[in-house]
C-alpha cells in the first residue's frame, strides 16, 4: 500500500510482523511440548492449550510476508533466479541443521548410530523443519502465483478458492464428522489453493490492493 512505512527500502511493518511471528513459533512451542504430556483435566493443560491455539498465527504470518516480497510484479525474478537464489538457500540451511538433528542423539549417546534411521531423520528433518519443505513448495509454484496476482479479481478468486477448499470445507466435515463429504471435497483435486498457498497470495493481496474496510475486517477474521 502507497501509505506503509518505508525505511532504507525496508517496509517496516512487515519486520514488525515477523519479529512478532518469531516469537509465537518459539512460544508456539514451548506450550506445544507441555500440551503433549499433561493431563487433559489438568488446568496445566488448558493453559497450554490456549497458547498453543492463540499463537497458531505467526507460520501464517511469515508465508504471507513471503509472498508480499516474491510475488511483486516489480521485481525481477525469473525461474533461474529462484532456483539458483532463492531454494538452494533453504537447502543449505535445511541439510545443516538436520545433520545436527540428526547426529546429536548418537553424539551425546542417548542412542547406538543406526544407518537407516539416521538417512531416515536426515531426509526428512526434525519435525518441526516441515517449514522449509513447505516453503520450497511455494517457491516452485511462484512463478505461476505472479501471474495470477498480477490480476486483482484473479487474485481473489484464488483466495476465495483457498478458503473454501483449504478451511471451510474440511472445517464442516471434521466438526460434523462427515468423512464420506471430506473424500468428496478430495475428489476435485484443487492441490493448488490448498496448503498455505492462499496465505502466501493474500499477503500479497492486502499490501498491493486497496481493500474496503468492511472486506479488510473479514480478511483479519
Amino acid at each position: 500500500m502507497d501509505d506503509r512505512i518505508v525505511s532504507k527500502n525496508r517496509v517496516v511493518y512487515a519486520d514488525i510482523l515477523k519479529i512478532f511471528a518469531s516469537f509465537s513459533v518459539v512460544f508456539l512451542h514451548v506450550a506445544a511440548g507441555g500440551w503433549g504430556v499433561a493431563g487433559i483435566e489438568t488446568y496445566e493443560w488448558k493453559v497450554f492449550n490456549f497458547y498453543d491455539s492463540m499463537l497458531r498465527f505467526g507460520v501464517p504470518v511469515f508465508v504471507m510476508a513471503s509472498g508480499m516480497f516474491l510475488l511483486r510484479t516489480e521485481k525481477n525474478l525469473s525461474i533461474v533466479d529462484i532456483y539458483k537464489k532463492y531454494i538452494p538457500r533453504i537447502v543449505i540451511c535445511f541439510l545443516s541443521w538436520s545433520f545436527l538433528y540428526a547426529i546429536y542423539p548418537v553424539a551425546s549417546g542417548k542412542i547406538q548410530f543406526e544407518q537407516e534411521r539416521f538417512l531416515r531423520e536426515f531426509v526428512f528433518g526434525h519435525y518441526h523443519m516441515w517449514y522449509l519443505y513447505m516453503i520450497v513448495g511455494l517457491y516452485i509454484i511462484t512463478p505461476i502465483l505472479r501471474k495470477i496476482v498480477q490480476d486483482k479479481k484473479s487474485a481473489e478468486y484464488f483466495i476465495i478458492l483457498s478458503v473454501v477448499f483449504a478451511f471451510l470445507l474440511p472445517f464442516v466435515s471434521r466438526v460434523f464428522l462427515l468423512k464420506d463429504f471430506e473424500m468428496f471435497v478430495r475428489k476435485f483435486e484443487v492441490s493448488l489453493v490448498l496448503g498455505y498457498s492462499g496465505y502466501y497470495v493474500l499477503g500479497y493481496y492486502i499490501d498491493n490492493y486497496e481493500i474496503k474496510i468492511m472486506t479488510r475486517k473479514i480478511i483479519y477474521m
